[in-house]
């Protein structure tokens, strides 16, 4: 657990975990969602590499999903939509919809429909069920290799191809 502290002065946990691929060292950090957790997540996202946004599929849970997702927009705009058509964002970025396996739960299609409307139509979204792992290592390997790519095509000054 790391701290921050948020501008009233109040102390605030955040998950932080490093791992070592190779020669590429990853820090993943977790941030609750809700709203009173904005200050950790403006603090935590500065110089990310990739997002992975859990979006809670439970239907009474749309309308904060809504707000993180605007939230995310509000910090990293243009930065997560790419600039060209086919090209990789300069923040790729996955949603996990998250809690597929209970009742009263979002269609993919109406989750699909709000990142098509924040033109986050490139974003893809994986079906998960985070306590059982179901998918999620999948989100992880698709948003490091996208950030490593990002990386290189910084560092050669070329563009590369996504896939």
């Amino acid at each position: 657990m790391q701290q921050i502290q948020d501008p009233t002065g109040r102390t605030l946990f955040f998950d932080r975990v490093v791992a070592r691929v190779s020669n590429v060292v990853f820090q993943v950090y977790t941030v609750a969602g809700q709203r009173r957790h904005k200050f950790q997540r403006q603090t935590v996202l500065k110089g990310t590499d990739a997002v992975i946004f859990t979006w809670d599929s439970l239907i009474d849970q749309w309308g904060e999903c809504i707000w993180s997702l605007k939230e995310l927009l509000k910090f990293y705009g243009d930065r997560l939509i790419p600039k060209e058509a086919f090209a990789p964002p300069e923040v790729p970025t996955v949603v996990l919809a998250n809690k597929r396996d209970l009742e009263d739960i979002v269609e993919i299609s109406k989750i699909r429909q709000a990142l098509d409307t924040a033109r986050l139509n490139h974003v893809l979204i994986y079906e998960t069920i985070a306590i059982q792992g179901i998918n999620v290592k999948r989100a992880f390997v698709y948003a490091a290799r996208q950030a490593v790519l990002n990386h290189y095509k910084k560092l050669s000054g070329k563009t590369m191809e996504t896939g």
